[in-house]
């Protein structure tokens, strides 16, 4: 189901982890629908969540997340397998099935069977090479693979045998669950919006694109200091190919669009740079003006 994607971004000072204004509308969750707040790490979550109890504020958690945590949300909300547990009892299956794929030669570049023994190494290093491929967008399309798509069909069959889902894979899951849902997950249908704190340029391409799949649900705003405005712009829409039309925030008796705009270089992004100079931001009332 395509949906109309909203992603817009705006400056902050460097150095504020959470703008005052963006702590005042947390202390004060009675004066605006509830909305999800993305912090960079878990430290700082549980730093910001500290400073609302010690300023008398009743915190919702699950409005409080990390992005590991958002997708932990969502597998939960989309009703996916259960998570398996990072075990050695599933590696030991999938070394096994690494094993048999080896002897019938499905791995020829990394084992010639008959001569000596499919190793844990083996399936270690692969298992390794599989986790860094997995987070690009078209993870196997390139020549000479050593038998990582080999590898991600039985993590696959492992996971249909055992009925559960690996850690590994969860993120991918979430994302393809998220691109066909019909009715917006319980979490992001209760919440006006979700606002991306300002964090390190180093998102991959698929938490990318979770990102901007979530935008189709509820809005997303990012937090970004000027250094890195060149990244935040397109970070969550370099993967649109259809960007949303203009989007309009209410700030007091301003109104301010963000939409499709045109770089330097002419291509194109969705989310309007916005300078801020008054203490609330027009992101706040989103659904409700």
């Amino acid at each position: 189901m395509e949906r109309t994607r909203s992603v817009t971004s705006e400056y902050v000072p460097a150095g504020e982890g959470c703008p005052p204004w963006l702590f005042h509308a947390l202390s004060c969750p009675d004066e605006h629908a509830p909305f999800m707040v993305l912090h960079p790490t878990e430290l700082h979550r549980q730093r910001t969540l500290e400073r609302l109890h010690e300023a008398g504020v009743v915190v919702a958690p699950q409005y409080h997340l990390t992005l590991n945590r958002l997708v932990r949300l969502l597998h939960v909300d989309l009703r996916l397998p259960v998570l398996l547990d990072d075990e050695a009892s599933t590696f030991m299956a999938l070394h096994a099935r690494c094993t048999e794929a080896a002897e019938n030669a499905e791995l020829p570049f990394l084992h010639t069977p008959g001569v000596g023994g499919w190793t844990l190494t083996k399936t270690r290093r692969l298992q390794q090479l599989h986790g860094e491929l997995l987070q690009l967008r078209r993870p196997f399309a390139w020549e000479g693979d050593p038998g990582a798509s080999v590898f991600h069909r039985l993590c696959l069959e492992t996971e249909i045998e055992s009925g559960g889902m690996l850690p590994s894979l969860v993120t991918r899951h979430v994302l393809e669950a998220l691109q066909t849902a019909a009715d917006t997950p319980f979490h992001l249908s209760e919440v006006a919006g979700i606002v991306v704190l300002d964090m390190a340029p180093d998102f991959t391409e698929v938490e990318q694109d979770l990102l901007t799949t979530v935008s189709g649900f509820t809005p997303v705003h990012q937090l970004l200091i000027q250094a890195r405005s060149d990244w935040a712009t397109t970070v969550l829409t370099s993967s649109m190919s259809n960007p949303a039309p203009p989007t309009r925030f209410r700030d007091g008796c301003r109104l301010i669009r963000c939409g499709p705009v045109m770089r330097p270089d002419g291509k194109r992004r969705l989310g309007e740079r916005v300078r801020r100079n008054s203490p609330a931001s027009p992101w706040m009332n989103v659904g409700t003006g």
